[in-house]
This record gives C-alpha cells, sequence and structure tokens, in this order.
C-alpha cells in the first residue's frame, strides 16, 4: 500500500514538474519594423525626416514598454529615390532576409513599388506622406488590403478647402486661376471645382495660364482680376507658387478687389509668400505647428530634442504613421500582419496632423488643417472635412 502511495506520489511529481516546465515562458521576438526612404540624392531631407518622425514615435513606444509587451525592433534602410529596381531589392531584401512584417516607407511614388513588393507577401505598409493613388490601389483601382496612407488624398485635400470655403467663410461664387502646364496645380483646380458646385456654389472663373506667368512674375499683368471683381467673386483659388500668388496678391490690393484668396498645400512649401499681401487668405496644409494641441507642442519638443530642428510635414506624418501602427498592432492584440491590416480599417485614431479613420482603401478620412496668414504669420485655422 505504502509503495503504491509513493509511486502515485512520484507521477503527480512528475506531472507536475512537467506542467511547470511548459509554463516557463519562452523568449519572444520583437516587432519588427522596416523604415524606408530617400536617405540620399536631392530628396534626402524628405526621407531624413521620414526616418526621423517614425523613431520618435516608437522610441516612445519602447520607452513604455514596447507593443504587446514585446520591444520594437527598427531596420532602417536607403532606397535610392529615382530607381525602381533599388526600391524593389531594398524593399524585398527587408522582407525577405531581414524578416520585417511591417514597413513605413515611400514619400511619393517610391510607395508604389513598396506596395507592390509588400501585398503578395502579405505585409502590411503604410506611406507616411505619399499622396499618390497608386500606393493603396492598383491601375484597376482594386484594393491593396496590405496598404495604407497616413496623408489624405490631393483629391480629398481640394474638396475640404472647397467645404471650407463654402460652410465656413459663407462663398457663393468662385474665381480658379491655375497653371495648365503644372499636372497637380490642375488636378487641384478641378477637384476644388468639382467640390464647390456639388455644394450648390458659381465657378464664374476657371482659367488656365501658362509658364510666363512665374518666368515674368513681377512684370506680369493679370486682367483676369477685372472679371473676378465683375463676377463678385467671394473668394479665388489659387493652386500654384508664390511667384504667381503673391502678384496676384498683390494686384488685387492695387485695384481694391475684395475677394478672398485661397491656397493649397503648395503655400506651405513657398518660404518667398509675401505673408502682407497675403493677410486674410486660407491655404490647406497637411500639418500646422501652430495647432495648439498638447500632443502637437510636445511632438515639437521632442522632435527638437531630437533631431535639433523644428519637424516639417514629413516628420509629422512618419509620427502618426508609425503611433498608427503600433495603436492597430495593439487593438489586434497580435503583431500577425493579417489580423493587423483587419484592425486598421476600423481603427480611429488621433495624430499630430489630426484625426480620422480609414476607408475600405487605405486611405484616410481625416481632418485637413487649415492655415491663416495673420499679422504676417501663418496661423492654424481649425480642421475641416470635406
Amino acid at each position: 500500500m505504502k509503495r503504491i502511495r509513493l509511486l502515485n506520489s512520484t507521477v503527480v511529481l512528475v506531472s507536475l514538474l512537467g506542467i511547470v516546465a511548459g509554463c516557463k515562458p519562452t523568449p519572444s521576438e520583437p516587432v519588427k519594423i522596416a523604415i524606408l526612404g530617400p536617405l540620399s540624392g536631392n530628396v534626402k531631407p524628405f526621407g531624413e525626416a521620414n526616418r526621423d518622425g517614425a523613431l520618435l514615435a516608437i522610441e516612445e513606444w519602447n520607452a513604455k514598454g514596447g507593443v504587446l509587451g514585446l520591444p520594437v525592433e527598427v531596420v532602417v534602410e536607403d532606397c535610392v529615390f529615382d530607381s525602381m529596381e533599388a526600391i524593389a531589392a531594398v524593399t524585398t531584401r527587408v522582407i525577405e532576409e531581414d524578416g520585417v512584417h511591417f514597413i513605413i516607407g515611400g514619400i511619393a511614388h517610391d510607395a508604389i513599388i513598396m506596395s507592390r513588393i509588400a501585398n503578395p507577401r502579405k505585409v502590411l505598409h503604410i506611406s507616411a506622406s505619399s499622396p499618390d493613388y497608386l500606393a493603396t490601389v492598383d491601375e484597376e483601382s482594386r484594393n491593396k488590403p496590405y496598404s495604407f496612407r497616413a496623408v489624405p488624398l490631393d483629391s480629398f485635400m481640394a474638396e475640404a478647402m472647397a467645404a471650407f470655403a463654402i460652410e465656413e467663410l459663407g462663398a457663393h461664387t468662385a474665381g480658379v486661376l491655375y497653371n495648365e502646364e503644372n499636372d497637380i496645380e490642375t488636378h487641384y483646380a478641378e477637384w476644388f471645382r468639382d467640390g464647390f458646385q456639388e455644394r450648390g456654389g458659381n465657378i464664374s472663373i476657371f482659367e488656365a495660364y501658362d509658364r510666363s506667368a512665374y518666368t515674368h512674375a513681377h512684370e506680369y499683368s493679370w486682367d483676369t482680376l477685372d472679371q473676378v471683381a465683375d463676377a463678385n467673386c467671394d473668394v479665388l483659388f489659387l493652386p500654384g507658387y508664390s511667384p504667381v500668388v503673391n502678384r496676384i496678391a498683390e494686384q488685387t490690393k492695387e485695384k481694391s478687389i475684395r475677394v478672398t484668396l485661397l491656397g493649397s498645400d503648395a503655400w506651405d512649401a513657398s518660404p518667398q509668400l509675401d505673408l502682407e499681401s497675403l493677410e486674410g487668405s486660407y491655404y490647406w496644409s497637411r500639418y500646422s505647428p501652430t495647432d495648439p494641441r498638447d500632443m502637437v507642442q510636445d511632438f515639437i519638443i521632442a522632435y527638437k530634442d531630437k533631431c535639433g530642428i523644428e519637424p516639417d510635414a514629413y516628420g509629422a506624418l512618419a509620427y502618426d504613421a508609425a503611433n498608427i501602427l503600433l495603436q492597430a498592432i495593439t487593438e489586434a492584440g497580435t503583431a500577425d500582419p493579417e489580423q493587423v491590416k483587419d484592425a486598421m480599417v476600423g481603427l480611429k485614431f488621433e495624430g499630430v496632423t489630426g484625426g480620422g479613420t480609414f476607408d475600405e482603401f487605405g486611405d484616410p478620412i481625416k481632418e485637413v488643417a487649415i492655415v491663416r496668414v495673420e499679422g504676417g504669420r501663418r496661423i492654424f485655422h481649425g480642421f475641416v472635412m470635406p
């Protein structure tokens, strides 16, 4: 009887040891994220900002324990911006050799190539700043389910400006002047026109100009402004750059034409903008450092401490892209890209560049920042949705 009890005790002990051994935690692999972008060449500053913004967000998550209790490991690679072959090779290498399941990358058309490599391999890809339509869909407008972007489409932002003109400024009649030799200006003009008309507004002037308006900007005479005055336009949309915009602003003042000038994010990229002549004008921006929200001002301080410079839109969007990705992993409860992409679709996010959600194509339905020119400064006015 004693032998049986002893034998049974031994079996129980061995079983318990086996259970304990089975419960012993095994080392978990970190969550690997690749940050890809041009870190050399003519667009190097944009790639560096993309890298630094994403790294800052990831460092903040790691300082708080990582994601799902796991550290985030980063692979940073330089993609030669103008070489499709180099971008494809780097993207393939970080997936197949470094074993990453997530990619933050692409500032423009480079995001298209990354998405084409990532999707068949079921690697989740988010571009921080590429507005290119084909970054999230293919040439037949079919969804790339593993690709997302943090910046709204250009058409979305132009439509948001049209909504702002009608709903906040109370505009009824608009004029549009654009450079017909510049594709993006032409598209901005058409998208604004369509959005304004769809909301019941009237486009009285829709006129194209050529490159000579830029090359001879200081002496160019804008006779069209007399038509703008005769049509009693409430707003005049100018999606172009500073040489033309400055000259038009000067002449509207000289002619005492009472019209509110509106612009695109091209104004944001124009340090030579004549802010005095443009007093009271508005334009849209991908990011405004004068946004007073605490999260924005805290981000600016942290970025300056890390990088020694003020963050631009590329850095801010990359910061948001990384935070969005890590939030989605958290909400999915797993680092499995298939489940994370599903979490991304239903995600509600709040970022330094605005808050929103994703549509079925991975494009953000997101607040657009409106900037007002006031007192010789660019001041955050507020957010608008189309």
